[in-house]
């Protein structure tokens, strides 16, 4: 009984985590898209678009690139490549998936 509780514990413990770094990602590629959008329809440089960044989020490095309608973030994670596509228009974040390789 007892090593469920902390199986259950460590695995609500990771969610939370997990939680926190998709949080931490969706702030900012919002603070990436409000820049671009304002450069895109104010008419300004274009040269000042943040089309890829690299930042790293909670000991894990992601990359942030803009595809105009959505960005992709890709990270590793166990082994495995991660991408959340987040897809945005003028007023926001529309949608988010997940794939993995």
């Amino acid at each position: 009984m007892l090593s469920i509780y902390i199986v259950q514990s460590a695995s609500l413990i990771q969610c939370d985590r997990q939680s926190q770094f998709d949080l931490a990602c969706i702030s900012q590629v919002k603070g990436l898209i409000f820049h671009n959008n304002q450069i895109r329809f104010c008419n300004w440089d274009l040269e000042n678009l943040i089309l890829i960044q690299e930042i790293q989020i909670h000991d894990t490095w992601v990359t942030f690139e803009d595809h105009e309608t959505y960005f992709q973030c890709t990270y590793a994670k166990k082994e495995k490549k991660i991408r959340m596509h987040i897809y945005y228009d003028m007023q926001g974040i529309q949608d988010i998936e997940y794939t993995s390789d």
